[in-house]
C-alpha cells in the first residue's frame, strides 16, 4: 500500500510541474515551457491541409478531417440543399460530407459551393474557405435491381435495397431477388445477410456494373436470407463462355462448377479448369485472403464450389470464392470423377427442326458415347451425330443422353435442348425482316454499333461501302466509326444473315453528318460530363493519353493505354470532358486519320511560378 501511494505522490508532483509550465497567458497565446504558441500562426497553416480531391468534379460523398494540428475543425456549406456534414467524426477524426447532386434531368446544373471551415484552437476561432463543384447527374426512378440494369447509363445516379450475399475486398454483391448488383466501396463494413440501401453513381469495372462509392448508405437490417441460388452448370467452360458485355445481369450471379485447382499465371493466382485443362475462371484476388487460402491447399485436386461472377477481364473472367474449407468439395473416388465428366458436357447453341447436330466425342480426354433419351421420339442419335425430326410443328425439348466411363466407372447426363419448328431458311427470312438499325443518321467520329445476333437467331456479319470518307470496322464487324472529313456523306452497311448453310441479305444507308468543331478554350470552360470535337495538333505523348494544342488552349486526351500518335499530327478528336485531379481531359476519344503533318509544336515556357501550375504547359525550373 506504502508503495501505490509514493507512485501516486509522484505523479501528482509531476502534474503540479506540467501546470507551472503549460498555461495560458490571457492574451489569446498558449505557453509551453518557454515556447508560446500563437494560434494565429496554426490557423495559417491549416487551409492548406484540408484537401479536396477532385474538387472541382465532384459527384459522391467524400470526408474531411475533424482536427489538424491539435486544432479542431467544424464545417458548414452555402447551399446545404446539396451538401451537408455529419454530425460527429468517425472513428478516424473525419466528418462524412453527403452529397445530393442536382438532377439534371430536372433541369439542374453543376453547381459550386462553398464549404467554411471553422477552425478552433484554445477558444480562438478562425475561418477558411474552400469551394468544390457538384456535378449534375441524371438521377433516375427505379423499380427494382433489373429495373436498375435495364435503364441506367455510366455515371447515373441510382440507389437500390438488397441483402447482402458476396464479398470481396473493397465491396460486395447484393440482390433484391430480381437481380443482383456490385457495391465498390472500401469504406462500408457490411456482412453476409445485411440488408442494406445503396446509391450512388452507376459505373461499370470491365462488364461488371456497379455503384462505385456510396453517396448514401443505410444498413436496415440484419440476418437475413438472400434471395439467390446458385446454378449448377459443373462445367467452368460454360462460365467462360457467358456474354455478360451483353447481358448485365450476368456479373454477380452464383454458379456451382466442379474442375481442377490450377496455381499459376504471372501472379500465381488461383483457377479453376475446365475438364480439357483451360482456364474456366480465375478467383479474384481481391476475394477474402482466407478464402484464398483454402482453395490454395487444394492444388492440383478437382473440387466443387460456388462462385459469384464478377467480371469478364478480357482476357480471363473473374470470379469471386468467399467460402470456407467447408465449402469445397473434392471429389476422390472414380464414381465422383465419372459423373464429373459426364455433367461438365453440354450442348450450345440454337437448334431447328430437320438439324443434324454433330456432337462432341470426347471430354477431358474421356470417350463420350450418345444415345436418345429415355422415351425421345423427336431424334435418332447415330454415332456422335443427333438428327432432329423434320416434322415438329411447334417448339419442342429434345433429350440426349450422354454416357462417360472413367477407371471402370459409367455416369449419364440427360441434356435437354430446345428444338425451334422452323427450317433454317424460314428463320434467316424472320431474322431479314426484323432486322432494323437504331438509326438512319451518324455524325462523324461517332460509334456504330450493330448487332451480332438476329432475334431469331441467325449471326449476322456486316460489310461496308461508303461514300466520301473512310471508316474503321472492329474485328468483329459489329462497330463502325466514320472517319472525320468536314463534309457530310453516306455509307451504305450490309447484313450478311447466315444460318448454318442458309444465308441472305439486307442492306441500310446511313447518312453521316460533320460534327461542330469547338476552340479547346471554350472546352475546358464548358460542363463536365458533355461531349465535344476539338481540332488542334499533338504536341506531347505520355503512356496512357496525348496532348493536343489549337493555339486557344492546350487539353489532355485520356486514351487508357498505348496508342500510335505521331508528334505534329493534325486530328480531330471526339470526346467526354472529364477531369483527373483538378486537370481537365476529354476521356472516351475517338480520333480521325491524321489531317496534316510535322506541325511546329514548339513550346512557350511559362516561367518558373508554378504555385498553380496548369496541366499540358511548360515551366522553366532552375535548382540542383
Amino acid at each position: 500500500m506504502k508503495v501505490i501511494v509514493k507512485k501516486f505522490s509522484m505523479l501528482a508532483i509531476i502534474a503540479l510541474l506540467a501546470l507551472a509550465f503549460i498555461g495560458c497567458n490571457g492574451d489569446g497565446t498558449t505557453t509551453a515551457g518557454e515556447t508560446t504558441i500563437d494560434p494565429t500562426d496554426l490557423f495559417e497553416n491549416v487551409p492548406s491541409q484540408v484537401i479536396i480531391d477532385g474538387s472541382d468534379s465532384i459527384m459522391g460523398n467524400f470526408k474531411l478531417p475533424g482536427e489538424i494540428d491539435d486544432v479542431t475543425i467544424t464545417y458548414e456549406s452555402d447551399s446545404p440543399e446539396i451538401v451537408t456534414f455529419s454530425d460527429e467524426t468517425d472513428e478516424n477524426g473525419f466528418y462524412d460530407v453527403l452529397v445530393s447532386p442536382p438532377n439534371a434531368l430536372e433541369g439542374g446544373e453543376d453547381t459550386s459551393v462553398v464549404i467554411t471551415g471553422t477552425m478552433n484552437y484554445a477558444g480562438e476561432t478562425d475561418t477558411f474557405t474552400k469551394t468544390i463543384r457538384v456535378i449534375a447527374q441524371n438521377i433516375l426512378e427505379f423499380d427494382d435491381m433489373a429495373d436498375v440494369h435495364a435503364s441506367a447509363n455510366t455515371d447515373d445516379l441510382v440507389y437500390a435495397t438488397g441483402v447482402v450475399y458476396s464479398l470481396f475486398n473493397g465491396g460486395f454483391f447484393f440482390t433484391d431477388g430480381t437481380a443482383s448488383m456490385g457495391v465498390y466501396d472500401g469504406s462500408l463494413e457490411v456482412e453476409i445477410g445485411d440488408e442494406v440501401y445503396v446509391k450512388g453513381p452507376y459505373a461499370f469495372y470491365y462488364t461488371l456494373p456497379q455503384i462505385s462509392g456510396a453517396s448514401e448508405f443505410e444498413e436496415l437490417s440484419t440476418g437475413n436470407t438472400p434471395d439467390i441460388e446458385a446454378i449448377d452448370v459443373t462445367n467452368p467452360a460454360y462460365v467462360r463462355e457467358l456474354d455478360s458485355d451483353a447481358d448485365r445481369t450476368i456479373p454477380g450471379k452464383v454458379y456451382t462448377i466442379t474442375g481442377e485447382v490450377w496455381i499459376g499465371g504471372d501472379y500465381d493466382n488461383v483457377h479453376i479448369l475446365d475438364p480439357e485443362g483451360d482456364i474456366g475462371v480465375q478467383i479474384y484476388y481481391e476475394s477474402p485472403a482466407d478464402s484464398i487460402a483454402a482453395l490454395e491447399a487444394y492444388d492440383g485436386d478437382v473440387v466443387t464450389i460456388d462462385i459469384t461472377y464478377y467480371t469478364d477481364h478480357g482476357d480471363v473472367i473473374y470470379a469471386v470464392f468467399d467460402g470456407a474449407d467447408a465449402d469445397i468439395t473434392e471429389l476422390t473416388t472414380n464414381a465422383e470423377m465419372a459423373q464429373y465428366y459426364a455433367d461438365a458436357v453440354y450442348l450450345e447453341g440454337s437448334f431447328i427442326k430437320g438439324d443434324t447436330i454433330d456432337l462432341p466425342e470426347t471430354i477431358g480426354g474421356q470417350d463420350i458415347t450418345w444415345s436418345e433419351g429415355t422415351g425421345e421420339t423427336n431424334a435418332t442419335v447415330d454415332g456422335n451425330q443427333a438428327m432432329i425430326s423434320d416434322e415438329l410443328t411447334e417448339a419442342t425439348d429434345v433429350t440426349l443422353t450422354a454416357s462417360v466411363t472413367y477407371e471402370g466407372e459409367t455416369a449419364t447426363n440427360d441434356i435437354t435442348i430446345n428444338v425451334l419448328a422452323f427450317t433454317a431458311n424460314e428463320l434467316v427470312q424472320k431474322d431479314k425482316a426484323d432486322l432494323e438499325l437504331e438509326y438512319d443518321t451518324v455524325e462523324q467520329l461517332d460509334l456504330l454499333e450493330l448487332p451480332a445476333k438476329g432475334q431469331w437467331g441467325s449471326d449476322l456479319y456486316w460489310t461496308v461501302m461508303i461514300s466520301g470518307t473512310g471508316y474503321a470496322l472492329d474485328d468483329q464487324g459489329t462497330e463502325i466509326v466514320v472517319d472525320y472529313t468536314g463534309e457530310a456523306g453516306s455509307i451504305i452497311v450490309t447484313a450478311q444473315i447466315v444460318n448454318g448453310t442458309v444465308s441472305d441479305y439486307k442492306q441500310f444507308s446511313i447518312d453521316t453528318t460533320v460534327p461542330s468543331i469547338s476552340d479547346i478554350s471554350d472546352v475546358v470552360a464548358g460542363d463536365q460530363g458533355s461531349e465535344y470535337a476539338i481540332q488542334g495538333v499533338i504536341y506531347y505523348a505520355i503512356q496512357n493519353g496525348y496532348y493536343v494544342q489549337d493555339g486557344t488552349d492546350k487539353i489532355f486526351v485520356y486514351n487508357g493505354s498505348n496508342i500510335d500518335v505521331t508528334i505534329g499530327d493534325e486530328v480531330v478528336v471526339k470526346g467526354e470532358l472529364g477531369a483527373y485531379s483538378g486537370s481537365l481531359q476529354l476521356v472516351d476519344p475517338v480520333m480521325s486519320t491524321t489531317i496534316s503533318a510535322d506541325n511546329d509544336v514548339a513550346q512557350t515556357s511559362q516561367g518558373s511560378d508554378i504555385s498553380d501550375p496548369q496541366s499540358g504547359y511548360t515551366y522553366t525550373l532552375t535548382g540542383t
